[in-house]
């Protein structure tokens, strides 16, 4: 999850990002993805005014020119196939077109910041949004893996890129700085060096392996595994130069050759004057007429925006009516497959899993942590072996709140009567419930438990056997949390997002930083996830073996007292075919000590 202060819990939300000034009125670009057939070559330009223009192989799925809107377009981002995009307002209104699907934005939110970018999930189940503080938004299935809201920036932040397996992204700010979260790899910035020119927008290689930096003035710097193949610094531009991109292939211009001294260095970059014939940036495509195709497109799907001010030439069909029994009324989206209703959705699964096997014990009897030899003290158990939840270990709700209001994403509300205790389990119920609560109406329950005022440790192996549910939308958690309520620090012992076959191991540590990592395959049912906090590491378990490694080398390892949190989030991927309610069964909660 994520926790308090900037933005409270959640891998899949906010710490703190948001607008009120609008940036500079200027043209996005995005090009045409790569899939895994081959594709003509097209790309799309977005204007400040939301107007869309196709060329070559793009074809136009609308724009919201003429919409009149309240903030200036600063972004855009395409589907994976091409088949449709998502443009992102100074507000944080995002408009989504194609095949593109609507999955929330920031607008009607009070910002403090503006929105700058946007950038989608390599599947495009999910986006990014990113402010010029740094705070990250993230919507669908795109996962929250941190932020630098709150920090102290010595630039603005101005662009955002995934890395291509979506698990982690890379911020870039103005004076050329590069923060890494996730599994994205910092490889180096411009930061404290002279630049000719803002930085104005970062683009990563297909394999995440580097990335590069372009400046206003035409500058490119290559990291990593990015190879310098020129720039368009000193050709003296006409224009600022406002985005870059990489072809189908992740080189530009395909070509093998490495270019100037491309080595990644801050000063091998774009720093020598431009390299290569000069390819003019942003006004090289010679003219092709705007609107390719000239056929209007068909809409967003329900939206009757097909024609798009700036788009094709002609008027474009109405489109059909939105996916899914859907109104199309996504906030400001013009149209995209907003789902407003769509089936009640069934009502769970009636199949009960098996019973909890004996946990491991000593010789004396008292339970050890599974798997990891050495001596330990249980200091503290909780097996859920009677009729009601032992109130003297855990509470209901958040000591802040019962929701988690720094998660953009979250939709649940956290009673006590979705927690119940039977059979030798704690069940932790989510369900599709409307309540009216302190931040509005909430139309999903679920169940949260944690210990904080009750008991918390500093270093310990800390163990949960659990059952985890299935279902779109569904976020279950066993996690750590500082006892005073600060944070970062956090350790995520497990997260699961919409499938239990996938567990998410997560440290953040300030400022601003994160290490994540993943296993998948893991067999529905029952499974210990555990975490060996050290003074000098960290690691985590599943079913007694050791997944993930970090060292104090790596990451400065918390040190103060933290406290225990199991919940089942709601978030906002939800869907009328999630099976609710749904129910995580925690057999045990246990913490041994050295």
């Amino acid at each position: 999850m994520v926790a308090a202060t900037c933005a409270p819990l959640g891998l899949l939300a906010a710490c703190a990002a948001n607008p009120a000034a609008h940036p500079a009125a200027t043209a996005h670009l995005t090009s045409t993805p790569g899939a895994s057939a081959p594709r003509a070559p097209g790309y799309w330009l977005a204007a400040a005014d939301g107007g869309v223009f196709a060329y070559g192989a793009a074809p136009f799925h609308g724009s919201a020119g003429g919409l009149h809107l309240d903030r200036p377009v600063v972004g855009a981002a395409a589907t994976p196939n091409g088949n449709g995009y998502w443009l992102v307002a100074a507000d944080g209104g995002v408009f989504a077109f194609g095949d593109a699907r609507y999955l929330g934005s920031m607008a009607g939110h009070t910002l403090s910041s503006p929105i700058v970018a946007i950038a989608a999930t390599p599947d495009g189940h999910g986006y990014w949004l990113v402010a010029a503080d740094g705070g990250v938004f993230a919507f669908g299935d795109a996962r929250y893996l941190g932020s630098m809201a709150g920090h102290t920036l010595t630039g603005p932040i101005v662009a955002i890129t995934a890395t291509p397996d979506g698990h982690g992204y890379w911020l870039a700010s103005a004076d050329g700085g590069v923060y890494a979260f996730g599994d994205a790899r910092y490889l180096g910035s411009m930061a404290g060096h002279t630049l000719a020119g803002r930085i104005v927008a970062i683009t990563a290689t297909p394999d995440g392996h580097g990335y590069w930096l372009a400046s206003a003035g035409g500058g490119i710097y290559a990291f990593g595994d990015a190879r310098y193949l020129g720039s368009a610094a000193q050709l003296h531009l006409g224009r600022p130069v406002i985005g870059v991109f990489r072809d189908r292939d992740g080189w530009p211009g395909r070509t093998t050759s490495p270019g100037r001294s491309g080595s990644g260095s801050p000063a091998g970059g774009s720093s020598s004057p431009g390299a290569t014939s000069g390819g003019s940036g942003l006004g090289a495509t010679s003219g092709s007429s705007a609107g390719a195709s000239g056929s209007g497109g068909t809409g967003s799907s329900g939206s009757t925006y097909g024609s798009a001010s700036k788009g094709g030439s002609s008027a474009g069909s109405t489109g059909s009516t939105g996916n899914s029994g859907s109104t199309g009324s996504a906030s400001k989206a013009s149209g995209s497959s907003g789902s407003t209703s769509g089936s009640s959705g069934s009502t769970g699964s009636s199949v009960t899993p098996p019973a909890p096997q004996s946990p491991p014990a000593s010789s004396s009897g008292t339970p050890m942590p599974t798997g990891v030899g050495g001596t330990w003290h249980l200091t503290f158990n909780s097996d859920f072996n009677g009729s009601s939840l032992n109130a003297s270990k855990w509470t209901n709700c958040y000591p802040w709140t019962c929701t988690n209001t720094g998660n953009s994403g979250e939709v649940e509300w956290y009673t006590s009567a979705n927690t119940s205790v039977s059979g030798g389990n704690l069940n932790l119920v989510a369900r599709q419930q409307t309540v009216s609560t302190p931040y509005g109406t909430r139309n999903y329950t679920s169940g949260l438990i944690q210990t904080q005022g009750k008991y918390s440790f500093t270093y310990g192996f800390a163990e949960a056997r659990m059952y985890l549910p299935t279902g779109t939308g569904l976020w279950p958690a066993f996690w750590l949390i500082p006892e005073n309520l600060t944070w970062p620090p956090e350790i995520d012992i497990v997260e699961s997002w919409d499938n239990p076959s996938r567990a998410q191991m997560t440290y953040i540590w300030a400022p601003g930083s994160q290490s994540a990592s993943s296993t998948t395959g893991l067999s529905p049912g029952w499974h210990t996830y555990a975490v060996d906090w050290e003074p000098g590491s960290i690691t985590w378990y599943i079913d007694g073996v050791a997944r993930k490694t970090i060292t104090s080398s790596q990451a400065p390892i918390a040190n103060q007292p933290m406290y225990l949190v199991v919940n089942l989030a709601v978030d906002n991927a939800v869907t009328g075919s999630t099976p609710l309610p749904a129910t995580m069964r925690v057999d045990y909660v246990r913490v041994w000590q050295h």
